[in-house]
This record gives C-alpha cells, sequence and structure tokens, in this order.
C-alpha cells in the first residue's frame, strides 16, 4: 500500500511540473494546427487572474489552469492500479513522463483545445459548415 501511495505522490509531482513546463500549453492554447497547443503558455505565461474566454466567461485562468491539471494528475494516478507494484518506482516516473507527453496532452488537445482537432466533431452546426 505504501508503494502505491508513494507511486500516486511521485506521478502528483511530475505531472504537476510537466503540466507547468509546457502541458497547459500544449493543451489548452490556441495552436498552429489541430494536433498540438503551442507554447504560449508555457510557464503559465500569460495565466494570470482573468478569464481565458475561449473557455470559461467568469473563472479565472488560473484556476482553470489548476483545475485542469487535476484530471492530469488523476489520469495517470488510475493507471497505477493496473501496474501496483510491478514496476519500480523509477520506472513508473518514467513512463508517466512518457506516457503524458505522448498520449495525453496531445489527444486532450484534440478533444478540448480551442482549435482541436476532435473539438465539436459531433457538433451537427459545425459539421454543416465543414
Amino acid at each position: 500500500m505504501l508503494s502505491v501511495v508513494a507511486q500516486c505522490f511521485g506521478i502528483g509531482g511530475v505531472v504537476t511540473i510537466l503540466w507547468y513546463l509546457f502541458g497547459y500549453s500544449f493543451v489548452f492554447a490556441e495552436g498552429s494546427s489541430a494536433w498540438w497547443g503551442t507554447f504560449k503558455y508555457a510557464l503559465f505565461n500569460g495565466v494570470g487572474t482573468g478569464p481565458n474566454t475561449n473557455y470559461a466567461y467568469w473563472i479565472s485562468h488560473n484556476i482553470f489552469a489548476i483545475f485542469q491539471m487535476m484530471f492530469a494528475i488523476i489520469t495517470p494516478a488510475l493507471i497505477i492500479g493496473a501496474i501496483a507494484e510491478r514496476l519500480k518506482f523509477s520506472a513508473v516516473l518514467l513512463f508517466t513522463t512518457l506516457w503524458m507527453c505522448v498520449v495525453y496532452f496531445p489527444l486532450a488537445h484534440w478533444v478540448w483545445g480551442i482549435d482541436g482537432a476532435l473539438n465539436g466533431v459531433w457538433n451537427a452546426n459545425a459539421m454543416i459548415k465543414s
């Protein structure tokens, strides 16, 4: 049980660092393509107390970023249930880093990014316009 708790805390730390460095930006910044965001919000540059009206009209940008980070932390922590005590601690952190960069950040941008490839794909009006 202690190893799973330690892995969850480790994942929380790694994902928080990745989210601050470039993860939030890759997911929620408007990109030049529908597949990746940009480095617009890297290091939380421009993430302040005013709202990001692409996503919310009254919630401050920094609170929105932290709220979304919660989901980024929870997602790989759920994977620990499948690999509990089967990997070394360093392997779990390496897997988390790679998985976040290769899977979570791109897919989250596709679905929730303002210009993501799958954002609005089921919206009838968006389908008619394209």
